[in-house]
């Protein structure tokens, strides 16, 4: 049953669109902080500045500090909204189908809970 219900997340809409804006979020995220002017950089300076040799020589950033470094901004605290969007809209979709009642009688009680948890 939780197969089942894993299944229908990944294959809804809703579960890229959470991806894309996760990825979105973490890119936007400061990366960078020049020890100069104190300006902060995101991936998104990195990939679209004119300049982007010299900004990546002045910064030292190595694709292994891009990977791991702390992601400040408004990662942390939208990203538990942007998971949870998939299991929602499955879960309100089983609701207004009201087919909630078969399924228990099906697998019982005890069984639909531990697979909807």
């Amino acid at each position: 049953m939780f197969v089942q219900e894993l299944e229908k997340m990944i294959k809804s809409p809703a579960f890229y669109l959470a991806i894309i804006c996760t990825v979105i979020l973490l890119m936007t995220g400061s990366l960078y902080q020049s020890n100069l002017t104190s300006e902060e950089f995101s991936t998104f300076d990195f990939i679209f500045s004119e300049d982007k040799e010299e900004l990546i020589n002045n910064s030292g950033l190595y694709s292994y500090d891009i990977i791991v470094r702390e992601v400040k901004g408004y990662f942390t605290m939208f990203v538990p909204i942007i998971v949870a969007v998939p299991f929602v809209s499955v879960l309100c979709g089983e609701k207004k189908n009201n087919n909630t009642r078969f399924e228990i009688y099906r697998v019982g009680k005890n069984r639909y809970t531990l697979g909807k948890g």
